[in-house]
């Protein structure tokens, strides 16, 4: 590893904190709105997620700055330790996963919002195809759980990276590398 590397590692982890918990928090917050009895509640629900959404997208550039600068801080580590670049690649295919569903989601929450009349809105039309909301509702239910899944991988994945520079574990990795062994 070259360098200290605090700040990107403390940036790294509080965005990526940020995001799992913000996808966590907003798909069970959500979850609760949806199951209430309440006519409307889902769909007040759905506006308030609007900032918090944006607020938890925002985390996500400086997540990947900061990951990539810990890649690049730590390649001749991932070159040397056997087991480390599988990791890595592992976890790069998982965020760029959380990123699409990311993507995914807010668009859905887009449409969803776009289609249903909130509190005080009298000039929006409901959606023309009575079908399509119901639909477009289940599959933003959908793509917030996977989000929430596969972000969680990614801190999975994050832990594993975190073992793999132990002493022993560093020692055992390249170890395994060396001709005859």
């Amino acid at each position: 590893m070259s360098g200290d590397q605090t700040l990107r590692r403390a940036l790294h982890d509080v965005s990526q904190a940020a995001w799992f918990g913000g996808a966590l928090a907003e798909t069970v917050v959500m979850e609760a709105a949806r199951r209430r009895s309440v006519a409307g509640s889902s769909e007040v629900a759905e506006r308030l997620a609007v900032p918090w959404e944006f607020g938890r997208l925002a985390t996500v550039p400086v997540f990947a700055a900061a990951g990539i600068g810990l890649t690049i801080g730590n390649r001749s580590r991932l070159v040397a330790q056997q087991g480390a670049a599988r990791t890595s690649v592992l976890r790069t295919a998982l965020i760029g996963t959380a990123v699409a569903l990311e993507l995914t989601r807010a668009e859905l929450a887009r449409r969803v919002r776009a289609r249903t009349p909130g509190p005080g809105d009298a000039d929006v039309a409901p959606a023309a195809d009575p079908g399509d909301l119901p639909r477009l509702r289940t599959a933003l239910r959908c793509t917030r759980w996977a989000t929430v899944v596969v972000t969680g991988a990614v801190v999975v994945t994050g832990a594993r990276q975190s073992e793999q520079q132990r002493p022993r574990e560093l020692l055992r990795g390249l170890r395994a590398r060396l001709p005859g062994t």
